[in-house]
């Protein structure tokens, strides 16, 4: 669930629901969504973005479902990851040939790849202003605004999860491990069993 002031969204595979005012709202080929998968949401003061499985970006604004253009033209990937609205508004999406980022006047363009364990990205987390930490099949690296920083600690390791909490402290999860990084290092924490799919902040602090 992604959640909106006092309004959320859910992504179905068939869709988007969008409940506000006490009212849902489906959104799927009818109503102009006409890609049934649905991978990532991310808020900004433009509306809320929709990433899918197929054909690029849209945007549900006041209501209205539309793709974003630039995503109609063919050196655009049409398979988006995850979409990631930073602390600025700044948008980011992670794509299987790299990441990209949405400038003010709504173009997107590509950020160099360079540095990447691999161009394949899966997961994004905010990090300090500026920053954004991407997990790849083959590890964790940081964008620093400039170039791509691999993270040596973790290099190789599949990233199944990153979440960045309150305190700024990034997590990572990998297999059956979860990690924590921050300026002292990487502390590791392995489960009993499972996999680590999905970290989030329970509202008291607690991961």
């Amino acid at each position: 669930r992604s959640t909106i002031s006092d309004n959320f969204a859910i992504r179905f595979a068939g869709g988007l629901a969008h409940f506000a005012n006490g009212q849902a709202h489906w959104y799927a080929e009818a109503q102009g969504l006409t890609h049934p998968y649905v991978y990532s949401l991310a808020r900004t003061n433009d509306g809320l973005w929709i990433c899918t499985g197929g054909e690029g970006i849209w945007r549900l604004h006041k209501g209205q479902m539309s793709r974003d253009s630039a995503f109609s033209q063919g050196d655009m990937p049409a398979m988006i990851n995850r979409l990631l609205a930073d602390s600025a508004g700044r948008l980011w999406a992670a794509t299987e040939s790299g990441l990209l980022t949405r400038h003010s006047e709504g173009s997107w363009h590509k950020v160099p790849s360079e540095g990447l364990p691999t161009t394949a990205i899966s997961h994004l987390a905010e990090g300090r202003p500026g920053e954004v930490w991407v997990g790849t099949s083959a590890g964790l690296a940081k964008w620093n605004g400039a170039t791509f920083e691999a993270y040596a600690p973790l290099l190789n390791l599949p990233i199944n999860a990153l979440f960045t909490d309150r305190s700024g402290m990034l997590w990572a999860g990998s297999g059956d491990t979860l990690f924590r990084i921050g300026a002292d290092g990487v502390e590791s924490l392995a489960l009993i069993q499972g996999t680590i799919l999905s970290l989030a902040d329970d509202g008291f602090g607690n991961i």
